[in-house]
């Protein structure tokens, strides 16, 4: 029982929240083995180490390993270099990045990828040891030859002590540097002391000073208080694990340890200050301020011959065995079992006190207080058997579910059986709790006939026996708790939630729920807390909701729940133990769109809530006990271990199309790249599958891409451009790397793809825009010269009517009238109206004369169109005091002459109102031929009403007329106005559209813009 109290006192003590406790047993630990052959790793291991990049080393005698958490990749050298051999043995990452790796061919180095090997040096080099001021020493433990007992590693060489410096100890086996800066040497001679530049101390060891040669110091090491171990790969008196003490070496032996019984083979202090104890035969061993520990094959260890032990820097374990590699590191959830001292390997109830007792139900009873585990006895010292349920009431006293009896520990003293309890055969406590009236339910159902019962008691005694299958069929009470209102709620096992109150039954049905209830617990609100496969269901004042999945649990399928008290509410789960904020769940409460922030304690933690028949149960300083089918288990909340180590983030493979790539920066992929793969890792050792990666790639992502486990990015047919691929990782607790990773590369255009390709291209699309323009305009010039050349014909059809009809009409008329006047005799008013006949048949033929010509041609004679609005100007010039200017630009070209018969008569309603209406002292008129043909009149006078501009005149249609005469062209009509001003009308026409001949030789395109007007005034 001593024993048993020792293993429970490693459980129990307070341990610190970082690291590999020492207070915890090894096998309570998180351990993960890999075999030969797991996850890539195709060597026999010999060796193992972390270098400040993050990554672990393993030394095969296949050659180097590099591991990632997930995967271990065989290390390939760059072309041109390689190691000496690929049998390697010791391993030693330096301060400086460096890789040490030791050969049966001699010593090198690995740094940022390069490898240099040392020239000269031994073969088997090692093992290796830092000083305070960062210089390596390495001993000769392979070198059978060499009269060396260590050397010191130099940039490009080594120097080595021995004989000629004093050591005896030569061919050094182990070494280790201690606290007062002495540097350590084992060896088949002994144990050597030096400090450099001084003559080495040599001491002697008892199993070796018989000279025989048989053994060797095989590993040394040094603690945090200055103590020095070595150990020998050979048990017996004088051998094993050793300790020097006052200056002398003994073996180790402290109560319940004997270090003559090990064959040691490795030794490694961690930062906690215990000692790990490699052995060839037995496995692996921890001394712990005297307390020792053992884990071996039988455990789980992949051998049990141990070779090498690591430590990393988040703390983690790493055990090396010709079979495998062993990692431990802390689980959340410590697991209580026959191997730590449990009394059986199966558990069915847990229950506290406030004493801080904690008592654990399984086929019998036992009581943990402090550092004492017994198992109790009723008060006819009988052993208490099959315990299935524990209860622990206000009063502080213990009810007991012993098989189909129920029992009540207080004062001390367990009482055989509650008076008037139902004992009897078949039968089992199911479930006990207590009301807000102090009484103490029972539910105890009858495995033969399948009857449920319902015990009422007060004061220790049966006061109600209720038979409930009449009411609630045959199905078994699987939870009572109190209720606020009065009475208690029942949960079946089928059919849902009852209420049992004043001595009546009554189904109730939350939120729709009518299914099996796995268990009940009342809050501090009052509200009742429904345990169901599909979720949490919190029922308060007739109100139900559910907390499931869609309000960020990590599963539906709930098992209990537990309130510590303290701010939280703990949930079981089959997928783990998830810890919520009261607060959370306020807010959710109000709002069920709202999510809980869930902290999940699942298997990678040690959870394992399979609950049975037991509530979960806290004591005083916090920590929470459940029982599962198979161990108790316990957390304490407020040393949860927790990984501070921001995780190296890695980019470790680039495939283009198939093919690796080598990484580099500025890198530059194959042209048509059409799909890439970046491999990426966090070097987080902890809890690998908890690290959670995002990443962008610049250039092609607006926005970070959350990719949680996965370890690949993927993109296909990226565009050529300069790209920035950046990743970043968080460790299992939420420590995050923001700054990550990130690898630049370039994906160069194919001839396609160029700038001067597409700036060729878009050129060629102007090109083929421009001539399509240009043949479209020409269509347009062709079809109004067809409708101009319709528009001639039928004038020249209606001029010869004109001519054959009201010409001769015209002129017999006025023959006809003259004829009548030279022979009329009569009165003079006949001859006056015969003249006046004669003056308006004349004046008709005159106008029907002009009237025929306009029609048979254009109104402008001789193409003269400048010349035709000199005459107009005249006209205007006679009839008011103006000053009119006409101007040309450009060569005066031929138009087509209907075009020309437009434009004069838009110049002419132009001119005839600037002076008829303007007011104007100067009228400018000027007609630029260029590519299009530009007509300006432009005035000085008062301006045109803004309305009269918008909507023209009343009865007038001399400003929509011009505009349709120009868009009947194709052109453009424009008129502007102020009082200031004056007026400007402004028409623009293709030249496709008014010009005889618009084809323009390239030299009138270039010539044009630096043509001079002409005045013609």
């Amino acid at each position: 029982m001593a024993l048993l109290a020792a293993v429970l006192l490693l459980i129990f003590a307070p341990p610190r929240a970082q690291s590999v406790e020492p207070t915890t047993r090894l096998t309570q630990l998180a351990h993960r083995a890999w075999r030969t052959g797991d996850a890539g790793l195709m060597g026999t291991p010999q060796a193992l180490s972390q270098t400040t990049d993050g990554y672990i080393w393993v030394s095969t005698e296949n050659g180097l390993y590099r591991f990632d958490g997930m995967r271990f990749t065989k290390w390939t050298s760059l072309p041109g270099e390689s190691l000496p051999s690929i049998s390697l043995w010791h391993l030693f990452g330096a301060r400086d990045g460096s890789l040490y790796v030791s050969t049966d061919r001699g010593l090198a180095r690995i740094r940022d990828g390069h490898v240099y090997t040392y020239p000269g040096g031994p073969r088997w080099p090692g093992p290796f040891v830092e000083d305070r001021d960062g210089g390596l020493w390495m001993g000769i433990s392979g070198a059978h030859n060499n009269p060396s007992a260590l050397c010191k590693v130099g940039e490009t060489d080594l120097t080595c002590f021995g004989k000629n410096e004093g050591f005896s100890c030569v061919r050094g086996a182990a070494n280790t540097t201690s606290t007062d800066g002495f540097l350590w040497v084992g060896s088949a001679e002994g144990i050597c002391r030096w400090k450099p530049g001084t003559r080495p101390d040599t001491e002697l060891v008892p199993s070796l000073s018989n000279g025989r040669g048989l053994s060797s110091i095989t590993s040394m090491a040094s603690t945090t208080d200055g103590e020095v171990w070595a150990g020998l790969k050979r048990s017996g008196q004088g051998a094993g694990l050793l300790r020097r003490a006052n200056g002398h070496w003994t073996c180790y032996t402290a109560p319940g340890i004997d270090g003559r019984i090990f064959s040691v083979s490795a030794l490694l202090p961690d930062q906690n200050g215990a000692l790990w104890i490699g052995t060839a035969d037995k496995g692996l061993y921890r001394i712990v301020d005297g307390r020792l520990d053992h884990f071996g094959a039988i455990h789980g260890l992949s051998d049990r011959n141990v070779l090498s032990i690591f430590e990393d820097h988040e703390r983690g374990i790493w055990v090396v065995t010709p079979k495998g590699i062993d990692h431990f590191r802390d689980y959340a959830v410590l697991s209580f079992t026959a191997s730590e001292g449990s009394l059986a390997d199966h558990a069915n109830g847990v229950a506290t006190d406030r004493r801080g007792s904690v008592y654990l139900g399984s086929h019998t009873l036992a009581e943990l207080s402090g550092k004492t585990l017994i198992q109790l006895r009723d008060d006819k010292g009988r052993l208490l058997e099959d315990v299935q349920f524990l209860f622990t009431d206000s009063q502080d006293n213990l009810w007991i579910g012993s098989g189909d009896q129920l029992f009540v520990k207080r004062d001390q003293r367990i009482a055989s059986a509650v008076r008037g309890f139902p004992a009897g055969k078949g039968g089992y406590v199911a479930y006990i709790t207590e009301d807000h009236t102090h009484d103490i339910w029972a539910s105890v159902e009858n495995l033969g006939n399948h009857e449920s019962s319902l015990i009422q008691i007060r004061n220790y005694q049966v006061i109600n026996r209720i038979g409930v299958s009449a009411v609630v069929g045959k199905q078994v009470m699987n939870a009572l708790a109190p209720n606020a209102a009065g009475g208690i709620w029942i949960g079946a096992s089928v059919h849902g939630l009852f209420s049992f109150r004043n001595g009546r039954f009554e189904r109730v049905v939350a939120g729709g729920f009518n299914d099996r209830v796995e268990n009940l617990m009342e809050d501090s609100d009052g509200a009742l807390w429904i345990v169901t496969q599909q979720g949490f269901i919190r029922y308060f004042e007739g109100q139900a909701r559910s907390l499931t999945t869609a309000s960020g649990m990590p599963c539906d399928s709930g098992v209990n729940i537990h309130d510590d008290g303290r701010g939280f509410k703990w949930f079981y789960l089959h997928c783990g133990i998830v810890r919520v904020s009261d607060s959370d769940l306020a807010a959710w409460w109000q709002n069920p769109a709202e999510h809980v922030h869930a902290r999940v304690f699942d298997a990678l933690e040690g959870s394992r809530p399979n609950l049975s028949n037991g509530n979960p149960a806290q004591t005083p300083d916090g920590k929470i006990w459940s029982a599962s089918d198979y161990d108790f288990q316990v957390i304490d909340p407020q040393h949860l271990p927790f990984n501070e180590t921001p995780p190296p983030v890695k980019l470790e493979r680039l495939i283009v199309d198939g093919n690796d790539v080598s990484l580099a920066q500025q890198l530059k992929l194959p042209m048509h790249t059409r799909q890439i793969e970046l491999d990426y890792a966090a070097l987080s050792y902890v809890i690998p599958e908890r690290v959670h990666f995002r990443y962008r790639l610049v250039g092609h992502d607006t926005n970070w891409t959350e990719v949680g486990r996965r370890r690949q990015a993927f993109y296909n047919d990226l565009k050529p451009g300069p790209y920035v691929f950046h990743v970043t990782a968080c460790n299992n607790d939420g420590v995050c790397n923001w700054r990550g990773t990130e690898l630049a590369f370039t994906v160069p255009p194919a001839w396609f793809q160029t700038l001067w390709f597409r700036a060729l291209a878009a050129l060629l699309f102007l090109v083929i825009v421009f001539f399509a323009y240009v043949y479209r305009l020409r269509r347009f010039a062709k079809t109004l010269r067809q409708r101009f050349d319709e528009r001639l014909q039928e004038r020249t059809r209606l001029a010869r009517d004109l001519h054959d009809t009201l010409l001769q009409t015209i002129q017999g008329s006025k023959m006809v009238a003259d004829n009548a006047r030279e022979h009329l005799d009569d009165s003079r008013i006949t001859g006056r109206a015969l003249d006046r006949l004669s003056e308006w048949l004349d004046r008709a033929s005159i106008e029907g004369r002009a009237a025929l010509e306009a029609l048979r041609s254009s109104s402008v004679e001789a193409n003269d169109l400048v010349g035709a609005l000199h005459r107009v100007a005249d006209d205007c010039i006679s009839g008011a005091r103006i000053a009119v200017s006409i101007s040309t630009v450009g060569t005066i070209r031929e138009m087509h002459p209907i075009a020309r018969d437009e434009v004069y008569r838009i110049a002419y309603e132009a001119i005839r109102n600037a002076c008829a209406h303007s007011g104007a002292r100067d009228l400018w008129v000027e007609l630029e031929y260029k590519r299009r043909f530009h007509l300006t009149v432009r005035d000085n006078g008062r301006g045109v009403d803004e309305y009269v501009l918008r909507s023209g005149k009343s009865g007038h249609f001399g400003l929509a007329g011009m505009r349709e005469r120009a868009l009947f062209m194709g052109g453009s009509f424009n008129i502007s106005s102020s009082p200031q001003s004056g007026t400007v009308v402004s028409v623009v026409i293709p030249g496709q559209a008014i010009y005889r001949n618009p084809s323009r030789r390239l030299r009138d395109w270039l010539v044009e813009p630096f043509q001079s007007k002409a005045d013609l005034h």
